[in-house]
């Protein structure tokens, strides 16, 4: 954010009357943008999942969400020195209520959520999470990586292969300046092909027909709403959002 060059060493100008293009060229992007009313308001702390826990999602960044039941899990995938990454919602449920705020795990495996209260906003209390018994049979992404024709998704489980024939990707980024949030700039649905699947079906490739739709500063929201497992289970976290900051 511009006001914290005020700290910055020999800094002597008034950070609000730099020109924007200057600001832009001196920022460093966020290696994950969660897109506000889709999938967090007010993102809260980040906590890594222990080895052991969660199945195949282990070693992985879950991050808190405090004004919808929602908590948010990241996958990094940096390009050379440049951080970029896929944000993919990890609980959406009722039950899990809002103002999720701190994140722990204790040594059963369990997720503990701590709760804080705002005026307009948040919850009271604390919210257990345990997939124990299903760390071994949910499917979800666990691996989504970018090429230099599209993405490389990976499964935690088998996946029925025609499912995924229904997956939609669209394209935006967002303007930088002053004013409060941005509305979603160079919207664009991409044309893309599902292609070669792994011998085990836990992986496949998403190919854009278009190499030149893969866009550095630009985000790209991946749906699978109909994704199964071979158990016929739904895929936990059906969006994915990738943030495309430098190409492979």
């Amino acid at each position: 954010h511009p006001a914290s060059l005020v700290w910055k060493k020999g800094w002597t100008r008034e950070p609000l009357q730099v020109p924007v293009a200057e600001l832009e060229e001196m920022r460093t992007p966020a290696m994950g943008l969660l897109p506000q009313g889709e999938l967090a308001n007010s993102p809260t702390e980040p906590c890594m999942i222990p080895r052991g826990v969660f199945g195949g999602l282990s070693e992985q960044m879950l991050i808190g969400e405090m004004n919808s039941p929602t908590l948010v899990r990241f996958l990094p995938d940096s390009v050379g020195d440049v951080s970029q990454g896929a944000a993919i919602p990890f609980l959406r449920t009722r039950s899990l209520g809002a103002g999720n705020h701190r994140l722990t795990f204790t040594p059963d495996g369990s997720l503990w959520v701590a709760k804080t209260h705002l005026s307009w906003a948040g919850d009271e209390g604390l919210v257990k999470v345990s997939l124990r018994d299903q760390a071994n049979d949910f499917l979800a992404v666990n691996r989504f990586e970018l090429t230099s024709a599209g993405f490389s998704v990976g499964f935690t489980q088998p996946i029925q292969t025609s499912s995924l024939k229904a997956v939609e990707i669209i394209t935006h980024t967002y303007k930088y300046h002053a004013g409060y949030g941005s509305p979603k700039v160079d919207k664009k649905k991409v044309s893309s092909e599902v292609t070669r699947f792994s011998a085990d079906a836990r992986s496949c490739l998403i190919n854009f027909n278009d190499p030149g739709d893969l866009k550095e500063g630009y985000l790209y929201t991946i749906s699978l709403p109909e994704v199964l497992s071979n158990k016929g289970k739904p895929v936990l976290g059906d969006t994915v959002y990738y943030t495309l900051n430098a190409r492979r």
